[in-house]
């Protein structure tokens, strides 16, 4: 049986890393995935593996918090991924592709606000945190990124799998909470909201 769990309920590795991050571990079924469900102050964290958007088939890890964002916030952060050098010419050519040094050559950084984007991206916590995570990471703050027109309450960190690794999944948490901290530092989540 426990081979069986492990080939169709990977994350059920999730249920230590869940203690240890002081959370609460959801046991999934057939019928929905398992996840974490995690606090940081004011705001809700839950560790999901999801299917991509659209005909994707790829499973991610997600660490989601929806959060009481400026809706004309939308910034998304993709450290060496499959394709990047693809999704670099064609975020230049649609007008949302930045350059931030500060970051490296092995990061792609997607907004219409550099100053914005350098603001949150650039902010010594985040980049500590940033540091640690895992590779083939990507951050989106306002939702789909291919959307930036929409208002979007969505800030996650994701990575392609599902990750069973416990520093992999304490790094992408620590790094969605700098992330939290770097936008109530630059002003992107707005005043009095809670997440629900």
């Amino acid at each position: 049986m426990s081979v069986l769990r492990k080939l169709f309920y990977p994350t059920s590795a999730w249920e230590p890393v869940a203690a240890e991050l002081g959370g609460k571990f959801v046991p999934g079924n057939f019928f929905k995935r398992a996840q974490i469900i995690l606090r940081d102050g004011p705001h809700q964290l839950a560790v999901k593996a999801e299917l991509g958007k659209g005909d994707s088939r790829i499973t991610y890890t997600k660490v989601i918090v929806e959060s009481p964002l400026n809706p004309d916030v939308h910034l998304g952060l993709v450290r060496k991924t499959p394709g990047q050098g693809l999704m670099r010419r064609l975020a230049s050519m649609a007008g949302f592709g930045v350059d931030l040094p500060g970051l490296g050559d092995d990061s792609l950084v997607m907004t219409r606000d550099a100053q914005l984007a350098e603001r949150v991206f650039l902010r010594g916590t985040f980049l500590d945190a940033l540091g640690r995570a895992p590779e083939s990471i990507a951050v989106q703050v306002g939702g789909d990124l291919t959307k930036m027109d929409e208002a979007d309450s969505e800030i996650s960190v994701s990575k392609q799998g599902v990750i069973t690794d416990r520093g992999e999944l304490a790094a992408m948490v620590a790094l969605i909470r700098a992330l939290l901290d770097s936008l109530q530092e630059a002003g992107c989540l707005e005043a009095g909201g809670r997440a629900p």
